[in-house]
């Protein structure tokens, strides 16, 4: 199982180029924490965004590896995506070389 804090000190270094945008994405793991992205901004606090994907930590590790595809994840109920769908869609570059 993925240690969150380390999971957010991945993150970090591959946000620069995020600096400017707008638009807030949590990741909820279901009671295990949180991953909230801010522009450069990655911490584990609880609050509002534009974008929250529901996911449990052990889903969200597969999928990072590849092991889970996000869209079978997504029909299957194990992912749920609330808010601007986009956003997900915008950031997910980021956490792919993150933790590719």
């Amino acid at each position: 199982m993925p240690d969150l804090k380390h999971m957010t000190e991945q993150l970090r270094p591959h946000l620069a180029e995020n600096a400017n945008y707008p638009k807030i994405l949590k990741l909820d793991f279901k009671g295990e924490g949180v991953l909230r992205v801010e522009g450069i901004r990655v911490d584990n606090e609880d609050g509002p965004a534009d974008c929250t994907i529901l996911v449990a930590l052990a889903d969200f590790e597969a999928i990072s590896k590849g092991e889970i595809d996000p869209a079978d994840a997504f029909r299957e109920g194990r992912l749920r995506i609330d808010g601007d769908m986009g956003v997900a869609m915008a950031l997910q570059p980021y956490f792919a070389r993150a933790w590719s």
